[in-house]
């Protein structure tokens, strides 16, 4: 064994003598199942996956605590673990205060990383027995690694659904099929500074999806690299089944909406047909984005819910962006889309933005309307002349983009 391997078992080893009386640390060798560990996890409890190649594993009993969460780790951050996916990767049934950290996932055919908060549990304790449990959620992903996913189809590489309060942190995700990220029904989610970058075999349909009726997203700090037909998507056309709870019988028309309180802030999106979609969605902020060179439009604006009770995108900003391509990269600058009552602009208003191109006003008339109604003046003579980390050097321009001072 390699002698930074030997240090860090004994350091490991170490740790068990030390931990609370009542939290068990379960160290697993390459190979071994640890989906077998699911019985025995109790609030605290460790999964420490050794360095080497793992077996993917479905858990049911994943329940922590918010002062004792069960985590599920890689032995040494600067060499994850590895789970050789199968269906999935890692799959966890109604979790509570967990975390999952360290690890690479590679090789799902359906989702690398599955949170399903209303999934059916097997087992356990009788129903009048059961100690009151918190809504599934309050769930962690820090430095993981999800690639291979798919490769065709709605297969996610990361795939939350009906969850409270969960964050998702320094993690990459390269090639996948649906969504990088596809986020159903879920409230309070965080995305902080990660990287979605497609392969050219997967079909990457979107970087992240919000929707059936998700509300109070952030995706701050990441970047979208060739993240396919839309690096966001605000929004859906989600199966009724979907929502948490399901859209009252009687409720108003245009007053439901797939899609609230979602925040796109300081974000880099590179390549991909489309940067941002919004779909069904109120609300929304998209604010202090660099959007380099999509490929067929800026904006999607679409009305996809046939379902009379949902309105069309109503209350969102577009503000502070900086959009940037060149002669023949862009068919327009908003594509609209409309089902059942229709789809427009004026659900977006347009803070300053800056929009640049060598010939804005040759292209202008091609390309179309802005996406939304114009508050402020855009701004479209300014050359933000980019450096190599895609950052504005000229003066008139750093308010604009991801990187303002």
């Amino acid at each position: 064994m390699p002698i930074f391997l030997r240090i860090l078992t004994a350091a490991t080893l170490a740790m068990l003598f030390t931990a609370a009386a009542d939290a068990t640390q379960h160290l697993v060798r390459p190979g071994e199942s640890w989906q077998s560990l699911d019985a025995r996890l109790k609030p605290g409890d460790e999964i420490i996956l050794m360095p080497g190649l793992h077996r993917p594993a479905t858990l049911q009993a994943a329940q922590g605590t918010a002062a004792r969460p069960i985590v599920i780790r890689g032995l040494d951050p600067d060499h994850p673990s590895t789970i050789q996916a199968e269906g999935y990767g890692i799959r966890l049934l109604r979790p509570g205060h967990v975390r999952i950290t360290d690890l690479i996932v590679t090789g799902a055919k359906i989702h690398g990383v599955f949170l399903e908060g209303d999934a059916e549990v097997t087992g356990g304790a009788d129903e009048e027995d059961a100690e009151p449990r918190e809504p599934p959620g309050h769930a962690t992903l820090t430095n993981i690694t999800v690639s291979d996913t798919g490769p065709k189809g709605l297969r996610h590489a990361i795939h939350i659904r009906q969850l409270e309060t969960v964050r998702i942190e320094n993690c990459r995700v390269e090639g996948w099929a649906g969504s990088a990220v596809e986020i159903v029904a879920c409230n309070d989610v965080t995305i902080e500074a990660c990287r979605f970058a497609g392969k050219d075999e997967y079909g990457q349909t979107t970087g992240v999806r919000i929707r059936a009726g998700s509300d109070r997203v952030n995706i701050n700090h990441c970047r979208f690299i060739d993240a396919g037909d839309q690096g966001v998507c605000l929004g859906g056309a989600s199966d009724l089944e979907e929502f948490r709870p399901q859209p009252p019988a009687e409720a108003k028309p245009a007053s439901l909406y797939e899609a609230s309180r979602v925040r796109v802030m300081r974000c880099t999106f590179q390549n991909g047909l489309c940067a941002l979609a919004f779909v069904n969605c109120e609300r929304c902020t998209v604010r202090n984005c660099t959007i380099l060179r999509p490929r067929r439009a800026v904006v999607s604006i679409r009305h996809e819910q046939e379902d009379q009770r949902f309105g069309p995108t109503a209350n969102c900003v577009f503000g502070s962006n900086l959009i940037t391509w060149q002669a023949g990269d862009l068919t327009t600058l908003t594509h609209l889309a409309g089902g059942a009552g229709g789809a427009g602009g004026d659900g977006i208003t347009l803070e300053d933005n800056l929009w640049w191109t060598p010939d804005f006003d040759e292209q202008k008339e091609q390309l179309g309307p802005f996406p939304g109604t114009e508050a402020f003046p855009q701004v479209t003579d300014v050359d933000p002349k980019l450096d190599e980390q895609l950052k504005p050097t000229a003066k008139e321009a750093q308010l604009y983009g991801a990187d303002p001072p």
